[in-house]
């Protein structure tokens, strides 16, 4: 995907999750990577929890954890220095079991749900922990 429709596909993503409320299942990091990477052309089924229990056995049968899942679904890793628009980066988070998932933005931030949020806002992390190219 060229840069261009991989901007295209951040700002749709955006504008969907920028807004609502916070919803396990409807509006969280998973479902808004989850939404993401459909733009991208992967056939992934949306959402299926709606608490973080029901998050943690759905990444049990898909994976085991969000970075396995996402290691077979794109394949390998990227640094997370090489980031650019629309890719997906995680962050340490405070539900280490889960972790904390974004999209890259330009001017190294990203979209993110994170602490003191009601929804999806664009974040400056402090640090990454892995980044994967759509």
């Amino acid at each position: 995907m060229n840069l261009s429709d991989r901007r295209d596909a951040t700002r749709q993503t955006m504008e969907r999750f920028v807004g609502p409320a916070f919803a396990w299942g409807e509006h969280d990091c998973g479902v808004m990577v989850i939404s993401h990477l459909r733009l991208f052309g992967y056939a992934i089924e949306e959402g299926g929890w709606s608490t973080p229990l029901g998050l943690q056995r759905w990444l049990s049968r898909n994976g085991g954890s969000g970075p396995a899942f996402l290691d077979g679904l794109i394949g390998n890793r990227i640094a997370p220095a090489q980031r650019i628009v629309g890719d997906i980066v995680e962050m340490p988070a405070p539900l280490s079991f889960l972790g904390a998932f974004g999209i890259a933005m330009p001017n190294s931030r990203v979209l993110a749900y994170y602490e003191g949020a009601e929804s999806a806002a664009i974040i400056q992390p402090s640090s990454f922990l892995a980044a994967w190219r759509p």
